[in-house]
């Protein structure tokens, strides 16, 4: 993420977490930033596109610190996954992001609210793969319920000790709690074959989509990291209209045809984007 855009991104965070984001206004944004509202209007089309940019870049931290935590590791340890899931409780306690959700789902910003619920849904799937990983091909058909219930009794627990607790509440304790409660309904599972959803984790997702969410991932991440605003705002065109329910292809492929000639993106990543959206 180039220097000014970082600028604005943690002027609109702070205020975001002092004001709230409903009774954060634009101009809030450029007076703590110290910049112009077409400075702004360079990087981000509205104040909900700045807050999407906020998640986006939490998201990213989060991903790159379960990548981190899982590097040299056993895909099926268990200890593993919990520190991955408690990875994401301290990022959500540093980053105050329960009342900057909060104030999302209060707010009258459709996409904005959209977009938060598509971040919920993520976690949730990738903890019902995790689950898979740990506890194997048989944990498969529970899986995607057993994240659910994992990451509601988190949520619950968590509440319920800022309630009454007076010591700090340790992610990793809890994680490994959770989990050890998890694992015991599991085992009852696999034996009487008790579930309540009537689909799966694969049967809910299609490969095509999780491609495509992967190359938004790929050119958000290339767009972050990009100090020449052109190439960073082409970049965010590509990753922004992957996310729309009907990207436009004849542009996106004009874009990609530009950047691939300019030597910002690969032959082989260009070729991936062309054929997600080809398949689509």
């Amino acid at each position: 993420m180039n220097m000014k855009k970082k600028q604005i991104v943690d002027a609109a965070y702070t205020l975001f977490i002092e004001k709230g984001y409903a009774a954060t206004s634009i101009q809030d944004i450029l007076d703590r930033a110290k910049i112009s509202k077409g400075t702004f209007y360079n990087y981000f089309t509205s104040k909900g596109e700045c807050l999407r940019g906020i998640l986006e870049a939490i998201a990213e931290e989060t991903e790159i610190k379960r990548r981190q935590a899982a590097t040299g590791e056993q895909i099926n340890d268990a200890a593993v996954l919990s520190e991955q899931i408690a990875i994401r409780l301290r990022i959500n306690k540093e980053r105050k992001l329960f009342p900057l959700f909060e104030s999302i789902f209060h707010s009258e910003d459709a996409e904005l609210k959209a977009f938060a619920k598509q971040l919920h849904f993520s976690e949730i799937y990738w903890l019902a793969g995790r689950i898979t990983d740990v506890y194997g091909e048989q944990a498969a058909p529970f899986a995607l319920e057993n994240s659910a219930l994992v990451l509601g009794t988190i949520q619950h627990l968590i509440h319920l000790h800022a309630a009454n607790a007076t010591s700090e509440m340790s992610a990793e304790r809890l994680t490994d709690f959770v989990l050890r409660r998890m694992e015991a309904s599991l085992v009852d599972q696999l034996q009487t074959n008790d579930t309540f959803l009537p689909f799966t984790l694969r049967e809910f997702q299609t490969e095509q989509p999780n491609a495509l969410l992967e190359i938004h991932a790929r050119a958000r991440t290339l767009a972050d990291k990009s100090e020449d605003q052109q190439t960073g705002q082409l970049l965010s065109f590509i990753a922004d209209e992957l996310k729309e329910p009907n990207p436009r292809t004849h542009l996106i492929g004009s874009v990609v045809t530009t950047l691939e000639n300019d030597g910002i993106l690969t032959p082989e990543f260009s070729h991936d984007i062309r054929q997600a959206l080809t398949e689509s």
